[in-house]
């Protein structure tokens, strides 16, 4: 199939507004392709190269596209940057710029889906030095054999941005209709799908066998099946009224460390220590993006425990724990290695950061006061060297009304420095009125501006303390940054006894960013944090050589000053780690440090999440575990791997449990945390497939597989009929740390990927009022009004997912329960996955300000479940929909995807629930 042909359905899919159509075009689309095509079309139209349990993505930042097309069209960056801060789409960026392309391809050839494939799987697979020279010629030679609309989704795509809105169920019932016209085939279709977690396969094996070898797939070890979701009921009467004898288990809520003052990048505070990093702060992590931290861990050293103290040659000296591992450059490759196994003269890579937001920086502004006068600025090279020298000796102030800005120079040593730049507040800004006071060996420059004071002090001060730089300025141009480096020079700086030069101040978040906007321009500056005088400064270190520090390929490379043991550590000394949201880094001064279902065939262990990510190298006791207590040769399980105090008999929360500081030497026990696993139940064992068979024969199964020993336990279970009973046990479970318990059909198949009353969770907050949180998917936002207005963000419209329709329902809008930081935080991850209008599988009466993919997952809570005629959730042509009363935001749930997320169905369950406990309590 030529790509033409997949890029004429995409432009369909993208213009539809209705599910049904977007069935229509993939199935007519698939009846096109042939049975070793339809893998690769599935796979392209998700925006992915291989199902998400793989790993395997292009990794293409969205500057390195914008080259690709420099080259593919002949178009400058300025040119294709400019075009894209106009579209806001770097695919229609390409697409118009191609159509007018500058020069012309002499041996172009038809693309063939195959060969798209191709390349971006070759891409993909692409790593080490000059990997990302390598894919951007990938990418060029698809773009010169493009025509101008398959450049529009070659373009997204290695971004992550394809835009159609093709959701898993779409697929399957796309796949459906090309084999028999209707969505009959959906759930057989779905129960292959929700055994091997790969579409891909799925569409093979239709094209291949057709609809029985649908019927006969089989489960394959190392492929995740979907999990099970379980029901809710309030009470234990109820579920026993709904299962009968049924079995109880427990519902479990299912770390290398560094100093406390170990320096870590976070977003609008600089470099602070990990000790006073907060949930919630963006740091900065290897791959050079902000993301939000999820949790945090403090804890003791282990007796025994080596310490090191590192220091690179651009950074301050920080502990570090044996086994954390470090991205250190060995070879041609860049690799994660534990810190005892680093060499003295290694190289430690730090990203360029990822800080632009593709501003448009004009090269005038005009200013205007309260009363109305108005005065231009032309932002040119001497302006950018006057906001250097006063960012360092330049201050603003309201005494008296006095509406002043200042200068201040050194009366001996400055007077001609003085001199030039009262020449450059003359014909830059624009002041005839000059003052010049002489006091203490110092000059002082000042005169009245009352916009400019206020533009001054909006931009680069905070509260009238301090300096600091604006967001904006990532995005002025190298030769202005230079020329404000040079007037910052002028006015802190000095040269040390080496021959560096050095800037010094004592804002840190200034220090910091001035360091990340400078490498954006492969300008390496260290920043280090001393103390003098009582006070703690910051020093912008520049490099006299390359020796110690290089750039190539957008990474930084440093070599490390010094690594030693730390002979005594203090026992009593914490140390902390952090984890990252969609990443298991995060970034020190120069340095980057790294921070289920099991899958057993032979000697060879997988460990995959809920969201079907893999986890095997988080949980290396768990594969030692594995391999010595599961008797079968090959087997898939699930479980809950979990932090578990033996002493008390304890179960640590979830958080801490993600955070558990992991073993290398799986033979060591965890003194602290040790973590097991609590295996529920066997969905596979050397050849026979139990999903197939009743709960009841599964638990025996699993009880045979499973031998005794350390690491793996059973859960605990009982088998009763009696509500009492179960009543006690679920009471059990709460007081041992527990959500609550699980509640299983003893003749019930395990249904995977679905919820069904097969298994139904009781956890405490059901018990009341509607005090657990539902997990919501985001479909728009809304631009903040008042004091939000600022921060261009102001609330989220949710929806909950309906499965039989495969669609997201608006259920309610958020306006409470956001810090500033937070509205900050969605403002930016939100305006990445903006789109032009409501997605095919949205419903919704509300339009927000804007629509987003679906990709965040909210837990909300709220006083209660009411009905609604706004909201589309449960709505029928006879009765209103269901809405929630005074919702509040309480975080993201990393670890749903919006499939994943509360169900209309589970909406009208507690809503049940809900009025039954008011009618008893009245």
């Amino acid at each position: 199939m030529e790509f033409s042909v997949l890029a004429e359905a995409y432009e369909k899919l993208e213009a539809t507004r209705g599910r049904l159509e977007m069935m229509a075009i993939l199935s007519e689309l698939f009846k096109k392709a042939k049975p070793d095509e339809i893998d690769k079309i599935i796979y392209l139209s998700q925006g992915v190269v291989a199902p998400p349990f793989e790993g395997i993505e292009v990794g293409l930042g969205e500057k390195f596209v914008e080259e690709a097309i420099s080259v593919a069209t002949g178009y400058s960056r300025n040119k294709v940057e400019e075009s894209y801060r106009k579209t806001g789409d770097l695919g229609k960026t390409a697409e118009e710029l191609l159509s007018s392309k500058k020069q012309m391809s002499l041996f172009s050839h038809p693309l063939s889906v195959q060969k798209v494939f191709d390349n971006f799987m070759k891409m993909a697979k692409t790593g080490g030095a000059g990997s990302q020279d390598t894919k951007i010629k990938g990418l060029v030679e698809l773009l010169n054999n493009s025509n101008p609309k398959e450049v529009r989704y070659i373009t997204r795509f290695p971004i992550g941005k394809l835009r159609l809105g093709v959701g898993d169920p779409t697929i399957l019932d796309a796949l459906s209709a090309y084999e028999v016209g209707d969505k009959s085939l959906r759930e057989e279709l779905e129960r292959a799908y929700n055994l091997c977690s790969d579409l891909g396969l799925v569409g093979r094996t239709l094209f291949s066998d057709g609809i029985e070898g649908i019927r006969k797939f089989k489960i394959k070890v190392f492929n995740p099946v979907r999990p099970a979701l379980a029901e809710r009921l309030p009470s234990a009467e109820e579920i026993i009224e709904k299962l009968g004898k049924c079995a109880v288990e427990r519902k479990y809520d299912g770390f290398r460390c560094i100093g406390g003052f170990t320096p870590i990048y976070v977003k609008g505070k600089g470099i602070i220590s990990v000790r006073d990093v907060k949930v919630g702060d963006l740091v900065l992590t290897h791959k050079g993006n902000f993301k939000k931290v999820v949790a945090k861990n403090k804890r003791r050293i282990d007796k025994g425990e080596r310490v090191f103290r590192v220091q690179t040659f651009l950074g301050n000296s920080f502990r570090i724990t044996e086994g954390h591992k470090i991205l250190v450059h060995v070879g041609s490759k860049d690799e994660w290695t534990p810190i005892e196994d680093v060499s003295k003269d290694a190289e430690v890579v730090f990203p360029i950061p990822n800080i632009s937001e593709n501003r448009a920086i004009p090269r005038e502004m005009e200013l205007i006061d309260g009363a109305g006068y108005r005065k231009k600025i032309k932002l040119n090279k001497k302006f950018y060297r006057f906001m250097g020298f006063w960012i360092g000796d330049g201050y603003t102030n309201d005494y008296h009304n006095t509406e002043r800005i200042g200068l201040i120079f050194n009366q001996k040593t400055e007077r001609d420095l003085c001199d030039f730049y009262k020449e450059i507040i003359s014909d830059e800004l624009g002041i005839t009125r000059i003052s010049e006071n002489i006091h203490n060996g110092a000059i002082y420059l000042y005169w009245r501006d009352p916009p400019f004071k206020e533009w001054l002090s909006k931009n680069f001060r905070r509260e009238w303390k301090g300096k600091m730089l604006p967001a904006w300025f990532a995005d002025i141009s190298r030769e202005n940054f230079l020329e404000f480096l040079e007037g910052w020079m002028e006015a802190d700086g000095h040269e040390d006894s080496i021959g560096r030069a050095n800037i010094v101040t004592k804002e840190r978040d200034l220090a910091t960013f001035a360091q990340l906007i400078a490498l954006k321009f492969k300008i390496p500056l260290g920043v280090k944090k001393f103390r003098a005088l009582g006070k703690t400064y910051f020093k912008i270190v520049v490099p006299k050589t390359n020796r110690r520090v290089r750039i190539d390929d957008n990474i930084v490379y440093v070599r490390i000053l010094r690594k030693e043991v730390v002979k005594r550590p203090d026992p009593r000394t914490n140390v902390y780690n952090l984890q990252v949201e969609d990443d298991e880094s995060y970034c020190t001064t120069m340095l980057a440090l790294h921070n289920c279902q099991i899958h057993k065939q032979g000697d060879k262990v997988e460990i995959f999440s809920r969201r079907l990510e893999r986890m095997t190298q988080m949980f290396p006791e768990i594969v030692a575990g594995v391999k010595k207590q599961v008797k079968a040769k090959d087997a898939i399980l699930e479980g809950e791997a979990l932090a578990y105090n033996e002493t008390s008999g304890e179960y640590y929360p979830f958080q801490l449990t993600m955070q558990r500081k992991r073993k290398y030497d799986v033979k060591e026990k965890a003194e602290e945390y040790p973590l097991k696993l609590f295996a529920f139940d066997v969905l596979y064992a050397d050849g026979e497939d139990y999903t197939r068979h009743p709960y009841h024969e599964r638990r025996k199964k699993l009880e045979k597989f499973i031998a005794a020993g350390e690491v793996i336990k059973l859960s605990e279970m009982t088998i009763t009929d009696n509500p009492k009973k179960l009543e006690e046990f679920f009471e059990d479970s709460i007081e041992k740390g527990m959500e609550g318990i699980i509640a299983k059909d003893l003749n019930a198949q395990y249904n995977a990927g679905a919820r069904k009353f097969a298994w139904i969770k009781l956890k405490r907050s059901y018990k009341g009022e509607l005090a657990d949180a539902v997990d919501l998917v985001i479909i728009g936002y809304f631009l903040g009004k008042g004091m939000r207005a600022k921060f261009k963000f102001g609330g989220l419209l949710c929806a909950v997912y309906d499965e039989k329709e495969d669609m997201f329902k608006s259920i309610t809008k958020i306006g409470t329960g956001f810090s500033e930081e937070q509205m900050k935080q969605f403002e930016e991850m939100l305006g990445k996955i903006k789109v032009e209008h409501k997605l095919a599988r949205v419903d919704s009466d509300i339009k927000p300000d804007f629509w987003v993919d679906l990709k965040y997952v909210v837990a909300v809570a709220a006083d209660e479940i009411t009905r609604s005629p706004t909201h589309t959730a449960g709505k029928t042509s006879e009765d209103s929909g269901y809405a929630l009363r005074f919702p509040r935001m309480m975080e993201l749930r990393e670890d749903k995807s919006p499939e994943e997320a509360t169900t209309v169905q589970e909406i009208i369950e507690m809503y049940k629930m809900q009025k039954r406990i008011q009618l008893e309590e009245a």
